[in-house]
């Protein structure tokens, strides 16, 4: 059994990106971090329809969440760890 890595899109010094990463890697799940603040990643996102001014981002095979996916009222302690665990499961699934 393996897990795809997600992609997470992240901004340099941003607590919820932070927060957000710091979670991924206590679950043990892969991902890549990457600018998108980069002018690559701009333009793969608007291609996308997903370009955002806050984030974390995280694009799976099948979907994409945002901000207040993850942190209710943008609230760092409000942190949704059962939508983290949802993904993971997601991309055990699609791996296998």
């Amino acid at each position: 059994m393996g897990v795809v890595p997600v992609m997470v899109f992240v901004r340099e010094g941003c607590p919820y990106c932070l927060k957000l990463m710091e979670e991924l890697k206590m679950k043990g799940c892969d991902f890549c971090a990457l600018n998108i603040d980069s002018e690559t990643n701009i333009g793969y996102l608007s291609r996308l329809n997903m370009l955002v001014k806050a984030p974390p981002l995280i694009q799976t095979p099948n979907s994409f969440y945002v901000l207040h996916d993850f942190f209710e009222d943008y609230a760092l302690g409000s942190f949704s760890e059962a939508l983290i665990d949802r993904i993971i499961q997601d991309m055990t699934c699609i791996c296998n």
